[in-house]
């Protein structure tokens, strides 16, 4: 016996799993009385003499059984003792700079743009990364909406300078011919 739990520690030690979790095959009893080395052990592990226990996977009854009891009735201290206050905010705030990160990438944001939100989340103004993604969507709609209309007020601008010039050049022109 003391042979055999030798054996199942430096199984269990180079499979990496517990020693309850390795079972031996009969048929090769007189290899194991023969093995003595960590070789010896994998060639054995190798051959099939040696193997680990397949985990055991729960049906769906059992999970769905287990699901069942999370009621009202089974909850044991308050919503702040089973997950602190402090825990859900770093969670929420931890998801929506990596929310905010990925829109950076590709909304292309700029950095001014980028830091105003990342103090907003620091704020609590978002409550999820859903609310957050809307406040990023009006933003950029806002921004382009401010760009075409900058845009816009460039063009006039223009045209309003062309057509002044244009007009006092010609009241030059006629005042010259008048001199």
């Amino acid at each position: 016996m003391a042979k055999y739990k030798t054996l199942r520690r430096l199984a269990s030690d180079i499979l990496k799993v517990g020693e309850t979790k390795i079972k031996f095959d009969a048929g090769y009893a007189d290899d194991f009385k023969s093995s003595v080395t960590r070789e010896d052990v994998k060639a054995l592990i190798k051959a099939g003499a040696i193997f680990k226990v397949k985990k055991v996977v729960k049906s769906k009854e059992k999970q769905a059984k287990k699901n069942k009891k999370q009621g009202q009735g089974r909850k044991r201290g308050t919503k702040n003792a089973r997950t602190p206050r402090k825990e859900q905010w770093v969670k929420k705030v931890r998801a929506q700079r990596d929310e905010l990160k990925k829109a950076v990438e590709s909304l292309k944001l700029t950095s001014k743009t980028k830091r105003k939100f990342y103090s907003q989340i620091s704020g609590g103004k978002f409550k999820s990364r859903a609310d957050l993604r809307r406040g990023l969507e009006s933003e950029r709609m806002s921004e382009e909406k401010d760009n075409l209309s900058k845009s816009k007020d460039k063009k006039t601008r223009l045209g309003r300078n062309q057509d002044e010039s244009q007009t006092k050049r010609q009241k030059n022109k006629e005042e010259g011919k008048l001199r």
